[in-house]
């Protein structure tokens, strides 16, 4: 039996972010009442200049608003934008981040981008008799 990849699609449905919400994220230190707003209505992310897609999960992984001034170095390296990662990455960077302040050593983005790679994961499907 042939499997055939799913259609490729953008279409997340409605955003259950609400300004409610948001505002508990402001109240828990996870970025300033300015920085973010929840989405319209629409069901496909559709980022403004200077804005981003991020994922609730990204703030239990570690994310804070502002972001480090090296972030966007890093994600220039890579050539990702904030919403092709995913909640380890997030913990990678806090990680980094964290040793860079606690030892209070002079951070390497080389050496950073040497160790953690990002690697592209296909979907897996798994066909009955496999």
């Amino acid at each position: 039996m042939v499997c055939e990849k799913p259609e490729i699609t953008l279409r997340f449905g409605r955003s259950l972010v609400t300004k409610a919400l948001i505002n508990l994220y402001v109240g828990k230190g996870y970025f300033k009442a300015s920085v973010c707003h929840a989405p319209g209505g629409e069901d496909t992310p559709d980022p403004r200049k200077g804005e981003c897609v991020v994922y609730q999960d990204f703030f239990v992984a570690g994310l804070r608003f502002p972001l480090d001034s090296l972030v966007p170095e890093i994600f220039s390296r890579f050539r990702v934008k904030m919403h092709h990662l995913t909640p380890n990455t997030i913990m990678q960077l806090s990680k980094k981040f964290w040793a860079v302040r606690t030892f209070e050593v002079a951070s390497s983005n080389d050496a950073f981008c040497r160790f953690y790679e990002l690697h592209p994961q296909g979907r897996k499907v798994n066909l009955e008799d496999d």
